[in-house]
């Protein structure tokens, strides 16, 4: 593991995607920077979905997502496999390919790491 610096997880065609199953309590705390470790990301390439009032089903929050359809079928089955159903919100950040092995920080958070899965922009 790496002491912490500033890592650069820019990959174009990935994006990482991190969820809650519990509501949120401070949304004034962007929990990629203090729980996961990113000093540094592209607030264009960033996008929040879901529900703040009670949890949705994994894929009607990830279909919210601007690139959503892209990516839902392989981030659904990571979620099955976590035995996870419904979420408040799920967090993307787009050409963008996380490493957590790379940051020598635990985290946390009320939000999980689920992955980094392939995009596409389905209008080009």
């Amino acid at each position: 593991m790496m002491e912490n610096q500033e890592m650069d997880f820019r990959e174009d065609g990935k994006v990482s995607l991190w969820l809650t199953t519990s509501k949120p309590e401070n949304l004034d705390i962007d929990p990629l920077k203090t729980d996961f470790g990113i000093e540094y990301y592209d607030h264009d390439n960033h996008e929040i979905a879901g529900n703040l009032e009670k949890p949705i089903p994994v894929q009607e929050a990830i279909n919210q997502l601007s690139y959503g359809d892209t990516f839902l079928n392989k981030a659904a089955e990571t979620c099955s496999s976590l035995n996870i159903k419904k979420i408040y919100l799920v967090i993307a950040l787009y050409d963008f390919a996380y490493k957590p092995e790379m940051i020598a920080r635990s985290s946390h958070s009320d939000f999980l790491y689920i992955g980094a899965f392939d995009w596409f922009d389905d209008e080009s």
